[in-house]
Order: structure tokens, then sequence, then C-alpha cells
């Protein structure tokens, strides 16, 4: 779960965007299990 969390959060900082809270309620799980980050902001 930690490596798919530092996967996405690489993405966002690629496509130019920050993510100012990571935090347990903003990381959900989809039905296969893969980790979704929530709550974006762009730069």
């Amino acid at each position: 779960m930690l490596r798919e969390l530092a996967e996405a959060l690489e993405a966002v900082h690629s496509a130019a965007l920050v993510h100012g809270d990571v935090k347990a309620s903003n990381v959900m799980l989809d039905r296969q299990g893969r980790v979704i980050l929530m709550d974006l902001v762009r730069a």
C-alpha cells in the first residue's frame, strides 16, 4: 500500500499538481484494493 501511495504522489507531482494534506482519510482503496489518493489541488 505504501508503494502504491508513493507512486500516486509521483504521478500527482508529474502532472504539476500538489497534495497538501496527505492523511489516512485522503487515501482510499477501490474494490480491487488499489490505492486512490483523494483531495488534490492545482499548483
